[in-house]
């Protein structure tokens, strides 16, 4: 896929960066992430960040900031915004 910088140079949005990272990490296909799957993405966004990897913790805690309705998945658009902070995009 190539590094989420990588896809910026070359003129892809965050938004499709994003919906491509979400895309792999959706095993499922459920069009939402769950706790295994979002660890995936933190475990990505936080080495491009250079960051070191999330413990279970912040992988707990950071899924249940996510999770608004507490249904147990998280939405692209949740993600999506997560990430735009994470990397200083907002």
């Amino acid at each position: 896929m190539g590094t989420i910088y990588e896809l910026l140079v070359t003129g892809n949005s965050l938004a499709d960066v994003t919906k491509r990272l979400f895309e792999n990490v959706d095993s499922d296909g459920s069009g939402f992430v769950d706790e295994s799957e979002l660890r995936v993405v933190l475990e990505h966004v936080y080495a491009e960040a250079g960051l070191d990897p999330p413990n279970n913790e912040v992988v707990h805690e950071k899924f249940r900031d996510l999770d608004i309705d507490g249904n147990g998945e998280v939405s692209m658009v949740e993600l999506e915004k997560y990430v735009k902070e994470l990397l200083g995009f907002e």
